[in-house]
């Protein structure tokens, strides 16, 4: 179980430094852009948040590999195959908070499954709120003033 905490925790620190580094560059990106922020401007910012989101879930990817393959943590239920589109769905599925899956986590990767559930949701809400405030609000225009 200690490993399973601590693999669990490298991959929270590992997802909340990717993320807190994309949203600081995306922040002074956008402030520096000094004027109205268009569509593309803000879909770009959108689809960069959907892209960290995907990195951070091949994180899990791996961790639930080795925990699997490697360090035998634990199995899933029967309707798992040890392939990367099942680890993948897996860690998609668990990252969006979901928990919606053909198959379950059964020993100690239900630990880790369930950090990352919770970090999921802190990363979801993180992005929409820092989504949410850059574009609600009027950046001022240095040059009228």
């Amino acid at each position: 179980m200690v490993l399973a905490v601590l693999i669990a925790l490298v991959g929270v620190l590992a997802a909340c430094l990717t993320h807190y580094y994309v949203l600081y560059g995306l922040q002074r990106y956008y402030v520096k852009c000094d004027c109205c922020l268009s569509v593309w401007q803000a879909m770009l910012a959108l689809l960069i948040i959907f892209a960290v989101h995907i990195v951070e879930s091949f994180y899990f990817t791996g961790i639930y590999w080795a925990a699997h393959q490697l360090l035998e943590l634990g199995e899933f239920t029967k309707a798992f195959k040890p392939i990367f589109r099942d680890y993948f769905y897996h860690s998609l599925v668990t990252m969006t908070t979901l928990g919606l899956s053909e198959f379950n986590p059964e020993g100690h990767i239900k630990f880790i499954t369930a950090m990352q559930s919770l970090l999921g949701f802190m990363m979801l809400t993180w992005s929409a709120t820092f989504y949410y405030k850059l574009f609600s609000q009027e950046i001022p225009n240095k040059k009228s003033n």
